[in-house]
C-alpha cells in the first residue's frame, strides 16, 4: 500500500506499513492541487518489483525507487524535453536508496524507514554475491536490424537536430566521465549482460509520434544458491520526446539494457563499473 505525504510543498509518497516519520512533513492527502502520483502510471507489465518510493518534481520529471528481490534496487527518473528541468541522478554512482533519497530530497533530514530497511536487506545479499559463470559478452551494439514501422507514422525532424541527436550528445554524453557508450539515430540497441556495482542506463526517443521502448534483465547470483534464471524486470514504453534513465543501486548484479525504437530515432547513453 502506498500512501502520499505532503513535504514543505513537495509531494512524495512511501510505503505505510510502516509509515515513515519524515521530518516536517504531517501525513495527509497532499493538499490542494498536489501532483497525481506517477506510480497511478506505471503498470505490472512494466516494472516487475515492489515500488518503495516516488515523488513527482515537476510535470513530465518523475523519480521511482524499486526492489527487485534479493537485494536488487533500480531507481527510475523521467524527465521531458518538452518541460526541461535538470536530472537528478544523471551520471551518478548510487551507493544506497539512503544515498539517493538524500540527494533528492535534501531538506528532509529523515530517512523513510521503507529505504532504510530495504538497504539493510541489500547488504546482507551483497555479502553472499558471487561471480557469474564466465562468459561471451558482446560489446554494445546498435545495428538497425529491427523492423521499422511504415516513415509516414514516424515524425519529420522538426527542429532541424537530428531528431535531437545534437541535442542528447551535448546533455548526456559529452562531459560526462561515467559515460561508456553513447549512440544516437539506432532502431535496436543492447549492452550485453555485464555484471558490475553500478549501471546506469539513459534512453530518449526522439521521434515526435512513435514510441521507443526499454527492456532491463537481472540475473543474480549467490554463493549457496548458484545463478537465477535471466528475467525481464524492465519492459517499459519511452514516449516521444522523453528520456528515461535507469540507476542500478550497488549490488554487483548482471544486468543487460536493450533499447528499441520503431522510427529509428532512438539515443543511449549507458556505463557501469
Amino acid at each position: 500500500m502506498t500512501r502520499s505525504i505532503g513535504c514543505s510543498g513537495l509531494m512524495v509518497s512511501v510505503l505505510s506499513v510502516p509509515l515513515a516519520l519524515l521530518a516536517g512533513c504531517d501525513p495527509g492527502d497532499g493538499g490542494p492541487g498536489a501532483d497525481p502520483a506517477p506510480g497511478s502510471e506505471v503498470t505490472a507489465k512494466e516494472v516487475e518489483g515492489d515500488l518503495l518510493y516516488e515523488r513527482t518534481i515537476a510535470p513530465g520529471h518523475t523519480v521511482q525507487m524499486w526492489d527487485f528481490g534479493n537485494g536488487s534496487h533500480g531507481i527510475r527518473e523521467q524527465t521531458s524535453l518538452d518541460q526541461p528541468h535538470q536530472a537528478v541522478f544523471r551520471n551518478v554512482a548510487i551507493q544506497s536508496l539512503a544515498d539517493a533519497f538524500a540527494r533528492l530530497n535534501p531538506e528532509i533530514k529523515l530517512i523513510p524507514t521503507d529505504l532504510l530497511a530495504a538497504d539493510r536487506r541489500a547488504e546482507q545479499a551483497r555479502s553472499l554475491r558471487t561471480e557469474r559463470a564466465p562468459a561471451s559478452v558482446p560489446e554494445p551494439t546498435s545495428a538497425p536490424n529491427g523492423a521499422a514501422i511504415q516513415s509516414a507514422a514516424c515524425s519529420a525532424d522538426a527542429f532541424g537536430d537530428n531528431w535531437g541527436a545534437q541535442w542528447f550528445e551535448s546533455n548526456w554524453c559529452g562531459g560526462l566521465p561515467l559515460a561508456n557508450t553513447c549512440r544516437t539515430n539506432w532502431q535496436n540497441f543492447a549492452t550485453g549482460d555485464r555484471r558490475r556495482n553500478h549501471h546506469q542506463y539513459h534512453q530518449m526517443e526522439g521521434d515526435f509520434n512513435v514510441p521507443g521502448h526499454i527492456v532491463v534483465t537481472l540475473i543474480q547470483c549467490t554463493l549457496f544458491r548458484g545463478c537465477t534464471k535471466k528475467r525481464d524486470v524492465v519492459n517499459q514504453p519511452v514516449a516521444p520526446r522523453t528520456i528515461v534513465t535507469w540507476s542500478w543501486v550497488d549490488s554487483a548484479d548482471t544486468v543487460s539494457f536493450s533499447g528499441f525504437s520503431r522510427c529509428g530515432h532512438g539515443h543511449a547513453s549507458w556505463y557501469n563499473r
